[in-house]
């Protein structure tokens, strides 16, 4: 039983850091203009209506370039990262969009648009109510990370675009960063606590049946605990595989899919071992009895 409660806490351990993509930085518009670092701009604050503060940028006549968010140092470590948030825009003419510079060690730089005809990376145009957004970058291969990233609104024509809620997120091997904002079940950050609940859950109630297992009066009920934790795997891989059919986020399948394979293989492979080992305990018993 010791070894059930050691396989969680090992697997626990391992897992914990998946959950989740990882936020460097959140951006507060109004402290920025307290900072003098906003370069362009009017910080809407935030009311009744809309419980967030807001940017505001615009063109009144041709084309423009509006830098809203210059970002130095920005401590990116994976090769997939991404500036996030949401967006809206009134009386825009033409197709506007975001562009993100990504400026590397040595000078060069490239940039990643959002020119798309639709999703979080659709193009801005006429009147569009408050949306996500996301401006992702892929290092792919190479080794070296960026030491700045600027961020502007670019209009072809007059109009207006305000941001709010703008973070720079991080993203592990194999994570999307468009899929978060295509609408999932779950957020990627509600993604991090549910894997992690269920992670500590296993782990306390292996903890749990490791004491129960240890006494042989408390062997039935130890039996069924890990029945009752084998048909909740169950259920989680199922609910996992059709997250992947529906082309869920990984932060909605990812945990599904971990906790109910633990649960099954953990808690469902030892209970064949309990059983046999009630009923060599019963046998025993008996022929205790008998001798007696």
């Amino acid at each position: 039983m010791k070894r059930i409660a050691l396989t969680l806490s090992l697997v626990v351990a391992l897992a914990s850091p998946l959950w989740g993509a990882e936020t460097l930085r959140t951006f507060s518009w109004s402290e920025a203009q307290r900072q003098g670092t906003l370069p362009q701009g009017r910080v809407l604050p935030a009311t009744a209506e809309t419980p967030f503060e807001r940017l505001e940028v615009g063109s009144t006549g041709g084309a423009a370039t509006i830098e809203v968010l210059s970002i130095e140092s920005p401590g990116i470590a994976q090769a997939t990262y991404a500036v996030r948030g949401h967006v809206r825009c009134r009386n825009v003419r033409g197709n506007a969009y975001l562009e993100m510079w990504n400026h590397m060690p040595g000078g060069d730089r490239f940039f990643s648009r959002t020119t798309a005809a639709s999703g979080p990376m659709a193009t801005l145009t006429g009147d569009c109510e408050r949306r996500a957004f996301v401006v992702p970058a892929y290092l792919d291969d190479r080794s070296d990370r960026p030491v700045r990233l600027t961020l502007s609104v670019v209009l072809p024509g007059s109009g207006t675009v305000e941001l709010d809620s703008v973070e720079l997120v991080e993203f592990g091997p194999g994570e999307d960063p468009l899929a978060a904002a295509q609408g999932g079940w779950w957020s990627r950050r509600d993604g991090g606590v549910i894997g992690a609940v269920i992670g500590a859950s296993l782990g306390l109630v292996g903890a749990v049946v490791g004491v129960m297992g240890s006494r042989r009066s408390l062997h039935r009920a130890a039996l069924g605990v890990m029945i009752a934790v084998a048909a909740a795997g169950v259920v989680m891989v199922m609910g996992g595989i059709v997250a992947l059919a529906m082309r869920q986020p990984h932060a909605v399948w990812y945990p599904l899919l971990l906790g109910g394979t633990i649960s099954v293989a953990v808690f469902g492979g030892l209970i064949p071992v309990v059983r046999r080992r009630r009923q060599q305990d019963e046998m025993r018993r008996m022929q205790a009895m008998d001798v007696s």
